[in-house]
């Protein structure tokens, strides 16, 4: 069934448990790391059924992509779904691959050059093109991703200061300025097409090719 926000059908579950209603009317919910830490907290996960099901055995649970969600223990409550990875998509007819940005402080450094040719999804819940965007510039900032598996407060305090810096001074040389954002991935997709836009950004399986 599809969900206009799956925050819906998890609340649908903790009503269920409150109201007494045994069994409930969900059963499997694609749901990402926050959601699945509020059903984990509340005890409404089914224990032991992630490595029983037939592609258990071509997992790496070793993996802290898949043993953690959002650097919560999964402990097997859940089954990861897929595979993605975070991808920044040009156009080969409109710039050369010797000119492209490898790392966020050269994408600043590019913006600042092509004012108004950037921008990225806007984080916030079900954005999780734009949430990645910005967790993957407080990763290079503070020297890589190891550190972050689980939330260490002492670490985000020192660190969140240079990464709201950074997205401050990107800001000005985004699209529009920065005073808008585009809302999801196929708004960023109308924009790079359109040609208003010199990247696009996607998370999807297939990635570019989808």
């Amino acid at each position: 069934m599809p969900l206009a926000d799956t925050v819906d059908v998890v609340n649908q579950v903790l009503s269920e448990k409150e109201a007494g209603i045994d069994p409930g009317a969900v059963d499997v919910i694609w749901i990402n790391g926050e959601n699945f830490l509020s059903l984990k907290q509340a005890d409404m996960l089914y224990p032991d059924w992630s490595r029983a099901i037939p592609n258990a055995s071509l997992v790496n649970w070793d993996n802290p992509a898949v043993y953690l969600d959002f650097g919560e223990p999964v402990l097997g409550l859940e089954s990861p779904w897929s595979s993605a990875q975070f991808q920044f998509i040009y156009d080969s007819a409109r710039m050369s691959e010797d000119t492209l940005p490898r790392s966020y402080a050269q994408l600043l450094e590019w913006a600042k050059a092509n004012p108004g040719r950037f921008t990225y999804i806007a984080p916030g819940p079900g954005a999780f093109q734009g949430t990645r965007f910005v967790k993957g510039a407080l990763f290079e900032l503070s020297g890589g991703a190891d550190q972050w598996l689980a939330y260490d407060e002492a670490l985000w305090n020192e660190w969140s200061p240079q990464l709201w810096a950074y997205l401050n001074e990107l800001q000005p040389y985004l699209w529009r300025a920065g005073e808008t954002y585009p809302k999801d991935e196929n708004e960023l997709h109308a924009l790079f097409a359109n040609g208003e836009v010199d990247f696009s950004i996607t998370q999807a399986i297939a990635g570019a090719a989808h």
